[in-house]
């Protein structure tokens, strides 16, 4: 979708605060979720050619909205595919699905537990692998590791690090509060957490290929 088009259907809904963009993506992202299990996601509004060119709803997991970084673009196609449109050069895109983008797999290998084919959260996400000719298994997509994973890596800290992008300016209890909120945790158990991660310069996030660090005032 040309960017001037992208914009009069995306823009009422970043004006009504239901998302925001995010870098280069046309499409708009929503806050963090808490869904089963304590589980974070987020939502890509989609423009879907399947529902008459409603916006529908892309269902993330949390951990995985940093791969979005890479693309201009979700889209459905008129097959009920989702594909992200990614930048070749100045002048061009190639696409690739989102199955492949999130888990490496392409689409044939990927089942949607709940059948529903927007949702790409990691809960409902199983992989098909062959055990021998004619014979195939159903095995789950990997978790995340502990609910307050301190690792650089881990879903906590990339959790934080896109409520900091979100509003760098946020002040310190801004930033406890809104963590509090979408993990659903006590607030003095969250700012304990918080400090951890403080103390081991992981509070920041990525412009591009640039970390910055974030300081709460």
């Amino acid at each position: 979708m040309k960017l001037e088009k992208a914009k009069q259907v995306y823009d009422p809904i970043v004006k009504a605060q239901r998302g925001r963009y995010f870098g280069d993506l046309k499409n708009p992202v929503s806050r963090p979720f808490v869904g089963a299990h304590g589980k974070v996601y987020r939502t890509v509004f989609v423009r879907n050619p399947l529902n008459g060119d409603d916006i529908d709803r892309v269902l993330i997991s949390e951990e995985d909205v940093p791969k979005l970084d890479q693309l201009l673009e979700i889209a459905i196609t008129s097959k009920g595919d989702v594909i992200g449109r990614k930048k070749r050069d100045k002048n061009s895109t190639h696409q690739v699905s989102l199955e492949f983008l999130i888990y490496g797999e392409f689409p044939r290998n990927i089942v949607h537990i709940n059948q529903n084919m927007l949702d790409f959260r990691r809960t409902n996400i199983c992989k098909i692998k062959p055990l021998e000719k004619g014979k195939f298994t159903i095995e789950d997509i990997s978790q995340t590791e502990g609910y307050w994973n301190t690792s650089f890596e881990g879903s906590t800290r990339a959790l934080i690090s896109l409520c900091i992008r979100d509003n760098p300016n946020q002040r310190w209890d801004e930033l406890v509060k809104t963590v509090s909120e979408i993990k659903n945790c006590p607030v003095k158990e969250t700012e304990q957490h918080l400090r951890e991660f403080q103390e081991r310069q992981m509070l920041g996030y990525h412009e591009g290929p640039d970390w910055k660090e974030w300081v709460g005032k």
